[in-house]
């Protein structure tokens, strides 16, 4: 049986096999399509993209930011300097615009790069990677710059003292932005190449002709910018520190330091002295330093005794503050005084400091309660900062329901290599009988707990001979000794919180018999100042314990005046 075809008949038959076969074959392309679309190395693909171009996007725009500071800031000044104008020296032309060109044309050419294989893309696959990595070794100008970065804005901020140099500055930046944002530019790339690379490597496959150009970019990249970042922070609160220069007038002291860093102000009230009332001042707070102002038409001046001044040179209406007085927080001393005012409404703590070998005291009242505890806390956090150079970080620390910031230090060098204690050393501890007996014990402060010993050579080799936990006890000073063999000045007492007496015990914490409170004397003063600084990071009063500690009239109080 067969069938027998004409030649029309043949023809429609192919036209139409013809027809299957296309449909067929677009369908499976579709499918092919549809599937490589959803597929995560297509995904990949198009996120590399995206990501390629907003480097690309971004570097056009820094590195015309960049032109923009050499063209309309660093070149006029340039010129003129040249001609004599507004007592601005070419060292400090030098100064401000340090490496700027190096780094624009730096990245120019990165720039050029990057946009030579965007332009040839995607006949030939984007490699970002090998450029960056041939880039690295140009990155130390970024280096260099930060290094010097703290002095380029302390320059800015000085010549902004100069009132025909602030009002040429004024109209350039009314036209193109203020000329520390455009300083900073530097600062702030190297992080966002980080951030840039670290998403592009992300979605890198291993197979990918760029892979480990890329992973080894990202890894000298990240070593760069972290170096530059822990700058930047500095920057960040030096900028704070100028910006409150440029807003003082009086006579005043230079306080653009290096190590300076703000950390908080506020407007409050304070007294110098017993005779004299509060009155209204700014406070300024930095790691090291407080700072007094009044308003520029406020009268009754509260002067504190504040070496080195030097005359400011501009007194125009832009001035927020005058200058009344500043002292240094070393060997400082903070205190809660609201027990030994009775007054309503305010809220009082102390702070002692030296001055030409003389101790002298000023007394602050906040607005509220947790205005104190902020102020206090803030305070104690730089104290405890200095002691001894150490390097300190906030830790979130859970305790209880609350979740609350605490201070660790790390400390170096220390003589009993307790590592992670924020002080060590020898002070008398009493006993807790009716006749005192003072013991010399080695004592470390580490995590809250104030560890003692009988030597410094125990701290490896022996079990403490008690641990005092200080988060259960306030910490109060005492004047005069406790008897026995001792006849030290320097007393601290600990109250325990919630209690008045403990019971009796015996365990590897202190053992407390009938009594609710622990004797300690320091051998010197410089070394009281730093116990009471540092053990107050742990027994500060932030009213979140119901503490019952004994009247006022009872704890001989010295007085900080």
């Amino acid at each position: 049986f067969s069938f027998k075809f004409n030649d029309e008949e043949v023809s429609k038959i192919v036209r139409l096999q013809k027809l299957y076969r296309h449909v067929r074959c677009v369908k499976l392309w579709r499918q092919l399509v549809t599937t490589y679309k959803t597929s995560k190395s297509s995904l990949e693909s198009r996120l590399r993209f995206e990501i390629q171009k907003e480097i690309i996007s971004t570097e056009r725009t820094y590195v015309r930011n960049l032109q923009t500071l050499e063209e309309v800031f660093l070149k006029p000044l340039e010129k003129y300097v040249k001609e004599g104008l507004h007592d601005v020296v070419a060292e400090e032309i030098a100064t401000m615009f340090s490496h700027i060109s190096i780094i624009k044309n730096f990245n120019r050419n990165f720039l050029d790069e990057l946009e030579l294989q965007y332009g040839q893309y995607p006949y030939i696959p984007i490699q970002l990677g090998s450029i960056v990595l041939r880039m690295v070794p140009f990155f130390k100008a970024y280096a260099q710059y930060v290094n010097e970065y703290q002095e380029i804005i302390s320059t800015l901020a000085r010549l902004k003292k100069k009132k025909n140099f602030v009002n040429w500055l004024k109209k350039l930046e009314e036209k193109d932005g203020k000329l520390s944002d455009f300083l900073i530019l530097p600062i702030q790339r190297l992080p966002r190449y980080v951030m840039l690379l670290t998403e592009l490597f992300k979605y890198t496959p291993e197979n990918h002709l760029d892979y480990h150009n890329l992973r080894a970019a990202l890894s000298k990249t990240i070593e760069v910018a972290d170096y530059v970042n822990k700058r930047k922070q500095q920057a960040d609160t030096l900028e704070k520190v100028l910006e409150l220069y440029s807003h003082i007038s009086g006579d005043f002291p230079e306080f653009l330091e290096p190590h300076r860093r703000y950390v908080r102000e506020g407007y409050l009230h304070v007294n110098v002295s017993p005779s004299t009332d509060f009155k209204p001042r700014q406070l300024c707070l930095f790691n090291d330093m407080i700072l007094l102002c009044s308003e520029p038409n406020q009268g009754g001046s509260v002067r504190i005794d504040s070496p080195k001044k030097i005359e400011s040179s501009g007194k125009s209406s832009k001035f927020k503050w005058k200058y009344d007085g500043h002292f240094l927080l070393k060997n400082a001393l903070l205190e809660d005084t609201s027990q030994e005012i009775v007054d309503k409404g305010k809220y009082l703590f102390r702070i002692s400091y030296e001055f030409q070998g003389k101790r002298k005291a000023i007394t602050i009242s906040c607005g509220s309660e947790e205005e104190k505890a902020d102020w206090m806390r803030d305070i104690t956090r730089q104290l405890a900062g200095l002691l001894n150079n150490q390097t300190f970080a906030i830790h979130k620390v859970s305790s209880g329901s609350d979740s609350t910031s605490m201070l660790v230090a790390y400390s170096k060098g220390r003589v009993s290599g307790s590592y992670g204690a924020i002080k060590e050393g020898f002070l008398l501890k009493f006993s807790s009988t009716l006749i005192k007996v003072s013991r010399k014990r080695w004592f470390v402060l580490k995590d809250s707990k104030l560890t003692y010993y009988v030597s410094p050579e125990d701290v490896k080799t022996s079990e403490p001979s008690g641990i005092i936990k200080l988060k259960k006890y306030l910490l109060y000073k005492e004047v005069g000794g406790k008897g026995g063999k001792s006849t030290t000045n320097f007393n601290l007492r600990l109250y325990r919180r919630g209690k008045t007496q403990t019971s009796a015990g015996h365990d590897t914490t202190h053992r407390a018999r009938g009594s609710g409170y622990i004797d300690l004397a320091a051998f010197s003063a410089t070394d009281f100042h730093e116990w009471l600084n540092a053990i107050r990071l742990f027994t500060f009063n932030d009213n979140s314990h119901n503490s019952a500690v004994p009247s006022p009239d009872s704890m001989l109080m010295e007085p900080f005046i």
